[in-house]
């Protein structure tokens, strides 16, 4: 029977008692010497194996554990830039038009407009008709 195959309370319990036996064993070594030792050699290199499995084994699931860890984090930064700046733009209804009219009173009136401009003020500018009424 696999691990697998097995229920998996059946399973919680028998490890809970592995370890219940593991602490006694820590707290006082010299329960080791009851074991004959083939048994305690068996004991001790099954509780190594555990601990410390075979150096490529731990070599490949340490590689994958960075490799999801990387993962996830290019996944949370992509998440954050999608929703900034120019992609969120990008992905918007209606594509940017070019300022057109707004670029030439923008001209007129210098580059102090510029930071009102892009902050979407430009229904605040004059219309041509009203510049050339003020010029003339």
């Amino acid at each position: 029977m696999t691990p697998l195959d097995r229920d998996p309370e059946s399973v919680k319990a028998e490890l809970r008692a592995v370890t219940e036996a593991l602490e006694r064993i820590a707290a006082d070594r010299g329960l080791l010497h009851q074991l004959p030792l083939e048994e305690r050699v068996r004991l001790l290199t099954a509780a190594g194996e555990v601990f410390c499995p075979d150096v490529a084994d731990r070599r490949r699931h340490t590689k994958v554990k960075l490799k999801r860890h990387k993962a996830a984090s290019a996944r949370k930064d992509e998440e954050i830039l999608q929703e900034t700046g120019i992609r969120s733009l990008r992905r918007g209804k209606s594509p940017l038009a070019p300022m057109g009219r707004q670029r030439s009173r923008w001209l007129d009136h210098g580059p102090s407009l510029g930071p009102l401009l892009a902050s979407g003020a430009q229904a605040l500018l004059p219309t041509q008709e009203q510049a050339n009424l003020a010029s003339g």
